[in-house]
């Protein structure tokens, strides 16, 4: 519930939906940074959303239109809490580099997820549980 035009095309990896949505707001710097960093009713942005989904082309585009890493959802978690001991590197680093994080405490981070319960990293309503499975129907009949 309340996600915008740039949640779903991060949570899909239409990283050219995002361009184009940068382009057409690109005059309009209030309405464009709403939108980037628009929270959901979890308080999710599109940056949240991109992570969940390990959409990594989408969290690259979205940093470099400017999304900030450091905004917190309803559980206190950045995008990099999120994908924190998901075995992917790549994007853990991609995150934790631009979330300003100094190596030790992306250590600390690391093992205190390697800590938890599997499934435990991330946060997701009920409601965002059944809207990531509708992005992932629409991203198949898009394929199709």
């Amino acid at each position: 519930q309340g996600n915008n035009c740039f949640h779903m095309a991060a949570g899909n990896n239409h990283v050219s939906v995002l361009a184009k949505l940068a382009e057409i707001l690109k005059n309009n710097s209030e309405a464009f940074t709403a939108l980037l960093n628009g929270q959901n009713e979890s308080k999710n942005t599109p940056l949240h959303w991109a992570a969940l989904c390990r959409q990594i082309e989408a969290i690259e585009k979205l940093i470099e239109l400017g999304a900030d890493c450091g905004i917190v959802n309803i559980e206190e978690q950045t995008p990099l809490d999120l994908v924190i001991g998901s075995g992917d590197e790549k994007l853990v680093e991609l995150l934790a580099k631009n979330t300003k994080m100094n190596k030790s405490e992306l250590e600390a981070m690391n093992q205190a997820a390697a800590s938890k319960p599997e499934g435990g990293e991330a946060v997701i309503n009920e409601d965002e549980e059944d809207e990531g499975k509708s992005v992932e129907k629409s991203e198949e009949s898009v394929k199709e």
